[in-house]
């Protein structure tokens, strides 16, 4: 049984918020209430979770009723861009309870965006683009659910704006806690507003006369809002305001929130007593893995993302064109004691080449590993209908690999995700 939930273009569209040409990811999960290989009764066990650019679940242990959770949303772009929120607390939850854990990331690397939001529950807002250096985004907003309640979240950090001629950059606001710094100088922009977005997204920094301002963070209810532009050339845009951290009192007690440094990626983690219920998360190695279900295993949750194509970017021109992303696949299947289980985990297809003006033929990329390869991109040729043609064209870009499981003993496929195309070659 699968459920397609496909990726955002983000980063890390993953490690990170998911990025152009990211390889992909596989998240395994016993469920059972098994314990893990050499551990016997309870003990004391931390399960942390960081930037992937997607879901993972959690199973709650058996006999676990209560985890201690410290939630913290990505910060905001630039050295200057705001903490994430930080949300602890005590989770009152039922034993088999699945929970989905979604971490918050810095900014992405988005092929038609210069500083893309981050990844996260609630993603973080565009840093403003305009004539000036784009603005920095705002973080992602880490969140942990429930099926569909929300049980907590922490607010992504806001970005810096960009700096007045002579001054520092405007500091974005922090998750939970603050707004966005005006822009320096008397005609400087204004700092997005915590909270000010009329949605859970961060707001993107606006463009305008002036330099340009950081995007909102992500958070729940509402994200921040986009730091304005200065008003005339060489005045500063204003930071992004923090998005709003969040608890439901019915399920969380004892928190406590603040703001995290500068420069982190968001992350969670969850302290209990009990057996150790962590993931495993396997990532492209280019080569098949094996996971090996331990006793009292009885079935395996598993969350599948296979790998973005690859691009080529021309070095000093806007000629591009964009990859395509790999899929992202949730499913479960009942599995038994020493059941081997093959793992393929996509890799990032490789460019296209360009050698420039002259050349007759330019080689495509391969394509990246995976359970199923990648294809690879096709070579580009010089013009033989147009005389004025300088040389042929770059190559066409390898696809993602696809990310997979299957059982090793017969080569049954259970669950696969398909890889990204790769983007086409420009032409001269």
């Amino acid at each position: 049984m699968g459920e397609d939930f496909g990726r955002r273009g983000s980063a890390a569209r993953i490690v990170a918020a998911l990025v152009a040409a990211l390889a992909g990811v596989a998240v395994v999960v016993g469920t059972g209430g098994a314990v893990s290989a050499g551990a016997t009764g309870h003990r004391a066990v931390t399960t942390t979770f960081g930037c992937l650019g997607i879901p993972e679940q959690f199973v709650v242990p058996r006999e676990v009723r209560t985890i201690h959770a410290t939630i913290t949303g990505g910060s905001g772009g630039g050295s200057r861009g705001g903490g994430g929120g930080v949300v602890s607390g005590t989770l009152h939850l039922t034993p088999g309870d699945v929970l989905t854990v979604t971490v918050g990331c810095r900014e992405s690397n988005k092929p038609t965006v210069k500083h893309g939001g981050g990844y996260g529950y609630a993603d973080g807002g565009n840093g403003g683009s305009g004539f000036a250096t784009a603005g920095a985004s705002g973080g992602g907003a880490t969140g942990v659910t429930l099926g569909t309640i929300i049980l907590a979240v922490g607010g992504g950090g806001g970005g810096e704006g960009v700096a007045s001629v002579g001054s520092d950059p405007a500091a974005g606001g922090g998750g939970g806690f603050s707004s966005g710094a005006a822009g320096a100088g008397s005609s400087g922009g204004a700092g997005g507003a915590l909270g000010g977005s009329s949605k859970p997204a961060g707001g993107n920094g606006l463009e305008g006369n002036g330099r340009e301002g950081g995007g909102g963070g992500g958070g729940f209810p509402h994200g921040g809002l986009g730091g304005r532009a200065g008003s005339f050339a060489f005045f500063g845009g204003g930071g992004g305001g923090g998005g709003l951290s969040y608890t439901d009192g019915n399920f969380v007690t004892d928190v406590h929130k603040s703001v995290g440094a500068r420069e982190r990626e968001g992350s969670v983690e969850f302290r209990y007593s009990g057996p150790d219920a962590s993931p495993e998360i396997f990532r492209c190695t280019n080569r098949i893995q094996t996971y090996t279900a331990v006793r009292g295993i009885t079935d395996l949750r598993v969350i599948a993302v296979g790998a973005n194509g690859s691009v080529k970017y021309p070095e000093g021109s806007d000629k591009f064109t964009k990859p395509g992303v790999g899929d992202g696949l949730m499913g479960s299947f009942p599995t038994h004691t020493g059941m081997a289980i093959d793992i393929g985990v996509g890799c990032a297809g490789h460019a296209g080449q360009y050698a420039g003006g002259g050349t007759d033929r330019n080689p495509g990329g391969a394509g990246g590993f995976g359970l199923n390869d990648g294809g690879a991109g096709g070579a580009g040729y010089r013009s033989i209908l147009d005389p004025r043609s300088e040389g042929g064209g770059a190559g066409g870009s390898g696809g993602g690999g696809s990310s997979g499981v299957r059982e090793a003993d017969f080569f049954d496929t259970r669950l696969v995700a398909g890889g990204g195309g790769g983007a086409g070659g420009y032409g001269e």
